[in-house]
Parts: structure tokens; sequence; C-alpha cells
């Protein structure tokens, strides 16, 4: 059944952005069309999410040298070992 309104998508991507909802469906409607309607069109639609919904900023332009990232990962280190000092205490 190939997706035509918002409520023949699945109820966890209707609550998604728009511009992702369109994008979806369109990625179903294409494999609906190259492979009928079954799970073997429903694959491609969850790689589709993984790829076309990704909320991670880019990482464009956000560099580390080694000496910063060698202490940003000490830092987080000691963190969460102190942390989990403080849950054994309590």
């Amino acid at each position: 059944m190939p997706v035509r309104t918002e409520a023949d998508l699945p109820s966890t991507l209707q609550r998604s952005p728009r511009k992702a909802q369109e994008t979806l469906a369109a990625t179903l409607n294409c494999a609906i069309e190259q492979y009928g309607d079954g799970e073997r069109a429903r694959r491609p639609l969850a790689r589709g999410t993984r790829l076309g919904n990704d909320r991670r900023p880019p990482l464009a332009g956000w560099r580390m040298t080694k000496p910063e990232l060698v202490d940003a990962i000490s830092k987080a280190n000691d963190r969460e070992t102190r942390r989990n000092r403080e849950r054994r205490r309590s």
C-alpha cells in the first residue's frame, strides 16, 4: 500500500518532522514499486530513517588537536570515575 497521507505512515513517523515524513514516504513508495508491498519493501525505510533523520550536528569545522583530545578524554574519564565512586558510597 503506497503512502499517500500522513495516516498511512507508521505511528512513529507521524510524530517526525514533515521533511522526514516526505523523505521516508518517497523511500517507501519507491521500494513498494520495486519490490512489492511486504517486508522487503520496508527494509529500505529503516535505513532511510537512520540516514535521513540524523539529528547529530555536523562535525565540519570542529577539530581538536591531539593534546586537546587527550585532555578532553582524560577529563571525561575522571568525571565518570568520580560519579561511579559517589554512587558506590551512597
